[in-house]
């Protein structure tokens, strides 16, 4: 995946949904789409490529800052799910490096 690829978070968030609930229970589809709001409220249309890690800290502090370990907790869940699912769509074009400039890059 290169730097200036148009693909957005919102893209990539809502094919690791698809991805991650196959067989899932409609009740486990419901949870995880209210998950994922969060995360695509807070990072709309960036790029993944673009977001940094103070992006990722203020998502994080002021759930901190509250005490709210159990959400802290699920955002890291949807975190996995959605790099899982970035690195699926940058495999699929070939393979990965590591640019310290950039991220993974192809």
């Amino acid at each position: 995946m290169s730097k200036d690829e148009n693909i957005t978070f919102i893209e990539v968030m809502k094919k690791a949904i698809v991805e991650h609930l196959v067989e899932a229970k409609p009740t486990t589809i419901k949870t995880l789409s209210a998950r994922r709001n969060r995360f695509v409220n807070h990072f709309k249309n960036k790029k993944p490529l673009d977001v940094t890690p103070q992006d990722v800290r203020n998502l994080y502090n002021p759930l901190k800052a509250n005490g709210q370990l159990a959400t802290l907790k699920r955002i890291n869940q949807m975190a996995g799910i959605f790099f899982q699912a970035l690195f699926n769509l940058s495999s699929h074009k070939g393979a990965l490096s590591y640019d310290e400039s950039y991220g993974l890059e192809k």
